[in-house]
């Protein structure tokens, strides 16, 4: 007898006796646990412009020179800062810089520059933290050849489309999970 059975009963080895209720013996769902709140969006804003911080983890580089390409301050606070680039898969006349960083509150990620403008223009500018959606939106993405990009999204979402279950397959999951257990 396994020690999941020996515990069904008492210790003269008599099942115990289910307690009487007038409610019905159905067992009840397990209540949900609460969801997890989203982390509200940010925003670095300088004199008149916000930029959108996007939360991501840092690039690579930032553990290869923790000291940063450039520091900008968030709220006085000093803050080492890298960049990246689209050079490699945009436009020419569309290529866009990112400036990536850690912010005072623990958030890391990175803000979009405009198209053709350097990240290193925003070296020791001051950026005040907010949170909400930004008044100035990312520019989108060009790519250097549309084809291709197209390609890519349509690969992507085939992928994402294998990945999901439909209704039915979900239902034999949670049918198979008990006898599985046992």
């Amino acid at each position: 007898m396994s020690k999941k059975d020996k515990k069904k009963f008492d210790a003269e080895g008599q099942a115990p006796e289910a307690p009487a209720t007038t409610e019905s013996t159905a067992p009840e769902a397990a209540p949900k646990a609460p969801a997890i709140p989203k982390a509200p969006s940010l925003y670095l804003q300088t004199v008149d412009t916000q930029y959108k911080f996007t939360r991501f983890p840092l690039p690579k580089k930032a553990n290869k020179a923790p000291e940063g390409e450039l520091t900008i301050y968030v709220d006085n606070v000093p803050v080492p800062a890298w960049t990246t680039a689209s050079k490699g898969w945009a436009a020419e006349d569309a290529t866009i810089e990112y400036i990536w960083a850690t912010l005072p509150n623990g958030a890391t990620g990175y803000l979009t520059c405009d198209y053709g403008q350097p990240a290193l223009e925003f070296s020791d500018v001051n950026f005040t933290s907010g949170e909400g959606k930004a008044n100035r939106e990312d520019p989108k993405r060009v790519p250097r050849d549309a084809a291709k990009d197209q390609a890519r999204i349509a690969a992507f979402q085939a992928s994402m489309a294998a990945k999901k279950i439909t209704p039915a397959e979900a239902a034999e999951q949670v049918a198979a999970e008990p006898a599985a257990a046992e």
